[in-house]
């Protein structure tokens, strides 16, 4: 997505949102938006969802 659309989707100013994407490509050391989500999609910590205390294991 654009930036524009991230933006109008989070609630947020163009210029916010593209400081906090350029924040997150800093921190996993990307070089683009494309590899961020690369690299962010190869961390199963980002992605994991806790497990409800009582949920069946079978999912």
């Amino acid at each position: 997505m654009t930036g524009q659309t991230i933006a109008k989707r989070m609630g947020m100013s163009v210029r916010t949102c593209r400081r906090h994407i350029a924040e997150i490509m800093e921190r996993l050391g990307a070089k683009s938006r494309f590899q961020a989500g690369f690299l962010l999609s190869a961390r199963t910590d980002v992605f994991t969802v806790p497990e409800e205390p009582g949920a069946p294991e079978d999912r």
